[in-house]
């Protein structure tokens, strides 16, 4: 152990913990006599006193030199220098332990125990000047350590300057690197396909494609720009759109009344308000959630904590099942009162299942809709398609009559003709005769006296019999002169659709070209006939489809409280709109009733015609 070699005997001084203190000042060795300070280095780990250089933290310096001036003021001044320490050595420092409470009071402080041995000998006096001289000059040592550390600081900020310096042009440099590489991969690569391929030829259609494909990048880079461009344009347009509305914006609020400019500065500023609340609740919900987050890692990393949160949840649950006990304690009704409420509950259980039962009968009427809706449509349908099945036969018997009008039109043409003739002919036979029987008539009533030819040929005739002849004759006469009206109206007709037929011969275009059309007519039929025949099943699927569908959408209904809730709701809608037609119908008739404008201009009107009227007769 160390030994102090000043006259003045030795203090026991308590012994201070081994304080590991970070290389921060080096102060060279520790001046203080008798007081050998146990630190433990950083460096070695070991213990070191006085004679060493010391590797100490600032707060350990004054911690020293606050405890020895007050431990130096009981010293006493008189007696006898010390004796030699010849044959009796120092014990160590950390086997001491005094006890500083039991020391001796004098005038100048504490004043340590005389040990056996070391008593006599010479004394020296450290005052106050000593310890202040002691404090200046390691005051110094800080200054010129503080001094060396700040030029270390500059030479760092200094290298730290030049070391992004250097970053930069370290940057550049591998930038350049990095394209002579490239450079020197592509020579390489050109190198090696020229030693691999001998054909020049091969080596130009790849630098082509390269060629190509170097272009196209480039024009895609150019599209991208030009891409880039517009979007540039379009923002700047809509931000020139954004400003200028602003700007109308400003000029409406400027052209607003102070009234509603005030409102409007009011909204404005609660806007910010509940702005700033809103991010002001936001910070306050990503704390709480930080804090929640950082909670629970406490929590799963401490199980005493979860063992105190779980017993707190336990404790909740149980506050709460007792809550529970104490309001039903509370709220513990009697016989009377609980057959009263459950008569209440069954009534409106009832009142409910009829609701329901009148819910469900309307449910079922929608159904019985929607199915009649479906049958309808599938009729419809159907009925869609038997019409275009008997449209497409009625267009094949049409188009076999007019092939077999086509092909029998010069035949009933030639015998219309002939007919025509014959008909003309007898018209004229009968007409002659006609005209003849008819001078012979006129002939005979200018006669006056009796034939005797056609007496003696009807001798035998009575009177009656030659009457009924006579009206006889005279019937047939009306008959043949109806039927030469007839004849004649009949001829007319003819020849009248004679040439109407010769004019629609003349008109008809060629035969052999409305054979054609016909034939196309007829192929484009069979193929949209095809084609309906083909999208027949397709339909059949489709309505199988669709059945399918209502009906999922039928069961899906039956169950949906939203559907009848909507139904509810449009039935009150309905009634609503009922009566508030019925309001307006009632709100009309009173203002018809209450409307005196037309009946006050009746009457003005009267009494102007009035006041004219007396004035006339004044002036009478």
């Amino acid at each position: 152990p160390p030994v102090c070699p000043c006259p003045v005997p030795p203090l026991p001084v308590p012994r201070l913990p081994l304080v590991p203190v970070p290389p921060l000042l080096v102060l060279g060795e520790f001046p203080f006599p008798c007081r050998l300070i146990p630190i433990q280095s950083v460096q070695t780990g070991q213990e070191t006193t006085r004679g060493a250089p010391l590797v100490i933290d600032l707060q350990v310096l004054v911690l020293a030199l606050f405890l020895l001036p007050h431990q130096m003021d009981g010293m006493e001044t008189g007696g006898m220098g010390r004796p030699p320490t010849g044959g009796m050595g120092r014990p160590p420092t950390g086997m001491i332990h005094p006890a500083v409470v039991n020391r001796p009071i004098t005038q100048q402080g504490l004043r340590a125990p005389t040990r056996a041995g070391t008593a006599g000998g010479k004394r020296q006096v450290l005052d106050k000047n000593y310890f202040v001289g002691i404090l200046r000059m390691k005051a110094n040592d800080l200054n010129m350590e503080i001094n060396r550390l700040n030029k270390e600081l500059e030479k760092g900020e200094k290298a730290r300057m030049e070391t992004a310096a250097y970053e930069k042009k370290a940057e550049e440099a591998a930038l350049t690197l990095k394209k002579l590489h490239g450079r020197l991969l592509d020579y390489n690569s050109m190198l090696d396909k020229m030693h691999s391929t001998s054909e020049l030829s091969v080596l130009e259609m790849e630098a082509n494609d390269l060629k190509t494909k170097a272009d196209q990048v480039a024009k895609s880079l150019e599209e991208l720009f030009k891409e880039k461009k517009e979007r540039d344009d379009e923002v700047n347009s809509l931000e020139e759109e954004i400003a200028m509305q602003k700007r109308k914006n400003q000029q409406t609020i400027a052209a607003m009344d102070p009234s509603i400019k005030d409102h409007y500065e009011e909204l404005k500023e609660k806007s910010e308000a509940l702005k700033e609340l809103i991010s002001e609740k936001e910070n306050e919900l990503s704390e709480l959630v930080n804090l929640k987050n950082q909670l629970e890692t406490d929590l799963l990393n401490s199980p005493l904590k979860q063992k105190a949160a779980n017993l707190r949840e336990e404790l909740a649950r149980l506050e709460r099942e007792e809550n529970e006990l104490i309001e039903e304690e509370q709220n513990k009704e009697s016989l009377d009162e609980k057959k009263a409420k459950l008569i209440q509950t069954v009534q409106k259980n009832n009142e409910e299942i009829v609701a329901m039962e009148k819910q469900f009968e309307q449910i079922k009427d929608q159904i019985d809709n929607a199915q009649e809706e479906l049958h309808e449509f599938s009729a419809n349908v159907e009925s869609d398609n038997r019409e275009q099945l008997e449209r497409y036969q009625g267009l094949q018997v049409k188009e076999a009559e007019m092939n077999e009008f086509f092909a029998t039109f010069e035949d009933q043409k030639r015998n219309l003709a002939m007919e025509m003739e014959e008909l003309n002919d007898g018209t004229v036979q009968n007409l002659r005769r006609f005209s003849i029987n008819l001078s012979k008539m006129n002939m005979s009533m200018q006669v006056n006296d009796l034939d005797p030819s056609i007496l003696e040929m009807n001798e035998g005739a009575t009177a009656h019999e030659l009457k009924e002849l006579h009206v006889r004759l005279e019937d047939e006469l009306m008959s043949l002169n109806e039927m030469e009206t007839r004849i004649h109206g009949e001829m007319e007709a003819f020849t009248f659709k004679g040439e109407s037929m010769q004019e629609e011969l003349d008109q008809m275009p060629d035969y052999n070209r409305m054979v054609e059309t016909s034939q196309e007519e007829s192929t484009n039929l069979e193929k949209k006939k095809d084609e309906l025949r083909m999208l027949l099943p397709k339909m059949e699927e489709s309505l199988s489809e669709i059945e399918a569908e209502l009906d999922e959408i039928t069961n899906e209904l039956r169950g949906d409280d939203t559907v009848e809730m909507a139904e509810s709701l449009t039935k009150k809608l309905d009634y609503l709109e009922e009566t508030n037609q019925q309001l307006r119908d009632h709100i009309e008739e009173m203002e018809s009733e209450g409307n005196y404008e037309q009946i006050k201009n009746e009457v003005l009107a009267f009494q102007k015609e009035y006041n004219l009227l007396l004035l006339n007769a004044s002036r009478r």
